[in-house]
C-alpha cells in the first residue's frame, strides 16, 4: 500500500522530528522537512483515486436526479387536475380557479425542491471536506486518533522504531479497524443520511401539497349548493389522492443517492 511506503520515509528523520509530529497528531512544521500533514499523505491516494473520482459521479448523479424529480413532480402534481377535468362530473365545478390552486403548488415544489436541494449540495460538500482533510472531526483524522494517543505515550529507547512500527501496522490493517475501511463506512453513512434527510424534507413537502390541493378541492364543492350526486366525485377524489401520496415511495427512490461505500474501500 502507498500509505506504508510513505511511513518507510519516516525512517530517514531524527526520533526528535518524529516526537514532535506524533504529539501534534501528524500535522507540525520544522526548520529542516518544513509543513507536512502524515494524514494527509497516508490517505492521499485514497482521496485522488477512489473518493473524488466517485465524488464527482455522485454529485452527477444527484445533480440529474433532481431534475428528473422536477420534471415527475410537475407532471404528477398537473396531472391530477388533468384527471379530473376530464371527468364529466366536474364539468359544472369552477375548475379554472383549481387550475390556478394547481400551478401554485406547482411552483412551491419547485421552490421547495431548489431549497432542499441547495441543502443537500452544500451539506455533501461539508461531508466531502471531512473526508479528504485532516480537520477536527475529519473522518481519517479520527480513526488515526488512538494510534497518535498511544505514541503520545510512549518514550524512552527505540521510541522511533516503536512508533514507525504502530504506524505501519495501522495503515496496513485490514477489515473493520483499518483506517481506511473506517473512512469509507463514515463517508457511506453520512452520504445516506444526507440523501434520507433531504428526502423525507421534501416528501413532507410533498405530502403537505397534496392535502392542500384535496383541502382546495373540497372546498371549491361545500361553495356550491349541497348536491348527493357530488358526494361520489369527493370520494373519488379521496381515493385519487391516496393513491398519489402512496407514489411517494417512488419519489423516495429516485432521492435514494447513496453511492455504493464499497466503493471508498478500493
Amino acid at each position: 500500500m502507498k500509505a506504508q511506503k510513505e511511513v518507510k520515509k519516516l525512517n530517514m528523520w531524527h526520533w526528535c522530528s518524529i516526537k514532535s509530529f506524533v504529539n501534534n497528531n501528524g500535522s507540525h512544521e520544522t526548520s529542516v522537512i518544513g509543513p507536512v500533514n502524515w494524514n494527509e499523505k497516508f490517505m492521499e491516494p485514497a482521496v485522488k483515486g477512489v473518493i473524488k473520482p466517485n465524488w464527482r459521479s455522485l454529485e452527477l448523479i444527484s445533480r440529474g436526479r433532481f431534475n428528473e424529480l422536477e420534471a415527475n413532480l410537475n407532471v404528477m402534481l398537473y396531472g391530477i387536475y388533468e384527471e379530473l377535468a376530464k371527468k364529466p362530473d366536474v364539468a359544472a365545478l369552477p375548475m379554472g380557479r383549481f387550475a390556478e390552486v394547481i400551478h401554485g403548488q406547482i411552483a412551491g415544489m419547485r421552490a421547495s425542491l431548489r431549497t432542499h436541494s441547495d441543502t443537500y449540495f452544500k451539506d455533501l460538500a461539508n461531508i466531502k471536506m471531512y473526508a479528504t482533510q485532516d480537520r477536527d472531526q475529519g473522518y481519517f483524522t479520527e480513526a488515526m486518533s488512538k494510534c497518535y494517543s498511544d505514541c503520545q505515550e510512549d518514550g524512552g529507547p527505540g521510541y522511533k522504531s516503536r512508533v514507525l512500527t504502530r504506524f505501519d501496522q495501522i495503515v496496513s490493517l485490514q477489515g473493520p479497524a483499518s483506517p481506511f475501511t473506517i473512512l469509507g463506512e463514515r463517508i457511506a453513512a453520512d452520504v445516506s443520511k444526507n440523501a434520507q434527510k433531504c428526502a423525507l424534507a421534501l416528501l413532507e413537502d410533498f405530502d403537505q401539497t397534496l392535502n392542500t390541493i384535496r383541502k382546495n378541492f373540497d372546498a371549491m364543492i361545500a361553495q356550491r349548493d349541497p348536491d348527493p350526486t357530488e358526494e361520489p366525485i369527493r370520494e373519488e377524489l379521496r381515493i385519487y389522492m391516496l393513491a398519489k401520496q402512496g407514489s411517494v415511495q417512488e419519489i423516495r427512490e429516485k432521492l435514494e443517492v447513496i453511492q455504493n461505500k464499497d466503493e471508498y474501500k478500493k
